[in-house]
């Protein structure tokens, strides 16, 4: 299943793309914690890099993931005194 067609030209080599990319991102990685080590910061624990690190992966990814327009809080809500209320009737 290695056969190559003719006139097809070889796929780019996205392999060596993705590990530049990837080496960038440990070397990034790598200074942050010695940069929080020579502070005498903590790197695990209730106030350490790992948590904060983490917690803004994470909110980031959500918020690229779901805009604040999609979120529940910024919905639109029901008009006063409907809520229960299914066709004009009480459901609660």
């Amino acid at each position: 299943m290695s056969e190559t067609l003719a006139g097809v030209p070889p796929p780019q080599d996205s392999a060596k793309k993705t590990t530049s990319l990837s080496e960038h991102k440990l070397a990034a990685a790598r200074e942050l914690v010695m940069a929080t080590r020579e502070r005498g910061a903590r790197l695990t624990g209730l106030d350490g890099l790992l948590k904060a690190l983490t917690k803004t992966v994470l909110e980031t990814a959500l918020e690229q993931e779901f805009p604040p327009s999609r979120t529940k809080a910024t919905s639109v809500r029901p008009r006063a005194g409907t809520h229960g209320k299914r066709g004009g009737r009480h459901t609660g």
